[in-house]
C-alpha cells in the first residue's frame, strides 16, 4: 500500500481549471502503483520525480498517468538503491 502525507501538485499557468480533476484522477493512479512485495515496508522522506512534459491536447487522465508514471518510477530507483 502507497501512503503519501503530503502532495504538491505544481501545474503549469492555464492548468487551474483543470487542477482539481488532474489531482484526483492523480490519486486514483497513485493507488494502483505497484509498492513491491506485500508486507515489504519503504519509507522516503521526500520523493521529488523530475518534471515532465505535459503534450498539447493531454487529457486530464494521460497527465495524471504520466505523474503516477514518474513516481513509480522514483519508488522503483529507492527500492534497487535501498533507501529506507
Amino acid at each position: 500500500m502507497l501512503t503519501i502525507d503530503t502532495l504538491r501538485l505544481h501545474l503549469p499557468a492555464g492548468f487551474e481549471g483543470r487542477a482539481e480533476r488532474i489531482g484526483r484522477l492523480l490519486g486514483d493512479a497513485l493507488a494502483r502503483i505497484d509498492t513491491g512485495t506485500p508486507g515489504a515496508e519503504l519509507t522516503l522522506e521526500r520523493l521529488a520525480p523530475p518534471r515532465i512534459t505535459i503534450m498539447p491536447g493531454a487529457s486530464d487522465f494521460e497527465i495524471a498517468a504520466d505523474i503516477a508514471r514518474s513516481v513509480s518510477s522514483q519508488i522503483a530507483a529507492a527500492r534497487r538503491q535501498g533507501d529506507r
